[in-house]
């Protein structure tokens, strides 16, 4: 098992005040389907505490606004072919200095649940912004993003255990600077030191998020209730299976006859992708039903099994005439 590698990455510094900047993915490599496009927004010299709101498309990782910056950082799963693509802001109508970052990465989750994101403001001037990694494991590629506003910084390298990548300026009116720089790294660890200076201090916006390699857990059928049934022809019974995924949700069901156990062939099922299967048994002897639940990383369970024993006849009763009366007399 190995860490997701980013395929294509872009840091960029708006050279005077803009409003709801758009991010360029690289024109290559090619963006493949499953690829995490991951887009980071900055804005400094926002006086409000409404940060920008994620383009179409996009699940939000952080929204985080203060007085005098604000981020968003947002990811989608790539269709492929998006390279090249502009993503724009929803909503972010304030015309100050702004700076973006994007990552395509490659290896990771199919599920967006899976990343963890971790970020927010720094409303007091410091220097040294601190960035926190939420529960990080071995073979997790995390990116991390900061920028301040208050001068014209520049930042410097975070040093160990991350490797420095790109880092760009923009400057904007009211004395609006926003600096960004970018990190990466592959080790473990639930909380990170490392923290990156600038050669003035100011309002810091930081985040992090760790992807993990596509390793998806199955799901697992916890019980089918009945756990048995005891059938007379005719007559219809339901079961109703349960299931858990550690790392996802369950999708779709499935039930169909299992061969062990059985001398009869199973009857029509009603609601055989569902949770709860329903059935008229048809004849005497015994079947054995089998479900298999599939979570959203279309993973599959194994399978449990539902034993049905048909052991008695449906009663039938025909009425007679005798003496004057009609009297029911059983046939079976």
């Amino acid at each position: 098992m190995s860490a997701p590698t980013i395929v294509s990455k872009d840091v960029h510094g708006f050279g005077a005040d803009t409003t709801s900047p758009g991010i360029t993915l690289p024109s290559s490599p090619a963006v493949l389907p499953g690829d995490i496009i991951i887009c980071a927004w900055h804005v400094a010299g926002l006086n409000t505490s409404t940060a920008p709101v994620v383009p179409s498309g996009f699940t939000e990782l952080i929204r985080s606004g203060s007085t005098v910056a604000a981020i968003t950082v947002a990811a989608k799963i790539a269709s492929g072919g998006e390279e090249g693509s502009t993503f724009t802001p929803a909503s972010a109508t304030i015309s100050r200095a702004w700076t973006t970052s994007v990552f395509v990465v490659r290896g990771g989750p199919t599920n967006l649940a899976h990343l963890l994101a971790n970020g927010n403001n720094v409303a007091a001037t410091i220097s040294r912004p601190v960035l926190t990694v939420t529960t990080a494991t071995v073979d997790n590629l995390v990116l991390a993003g900061a920028a301040v506003e208050g001068g014209a910084n520049t930042l410097t390298d975070p040093g160990s255990p991350w490797s420095p990548d790109d880092q760009a300026a923009s400057t904007g009116s009211s004395a609006s600077y926003a600096t960004a720089i970018h990190a990466t790294k592959a080790t473990p660890g639930t909380t990170d030191g490392s923290s990156w200076t600038a050669t003035t201090t100011g309002k810091w916006a930081r985040w992090t998020v760790a992807i993990p390699p596509n390793v998806n857990q199955p799901p697992a059928v916890g019980s089918i209730t009945p756990g048995y049934i005891v059938a007379t022809v005719g007559e219809e019974y339901s079961a109703t299976a349960t299931a858990t995924d550690s790392d996802g949700a369950i999708a779709s069901w499935a039930w169909q006859q299992n061969a062990t156990g059985t001398n009869v062939t199973a009857p029509a099922l009603s609601g055989a992708d569902t949770a709860t299967v329903t059935f008229t048994p048809t004849e005497l002897g015994a079947f054995t039903l089998q479900v298999v639940a599939t979570d959203d990383d279309g993973s599959d369970s194994v399978p449990a099994y539902l034993p049905v024993i048909v052991t008695h006849q449906r009663d039938i009763a025909l009425k007679v005439r005798s003496g004057g009366t009609f009297q029911s007399v059983d046939l079976i």
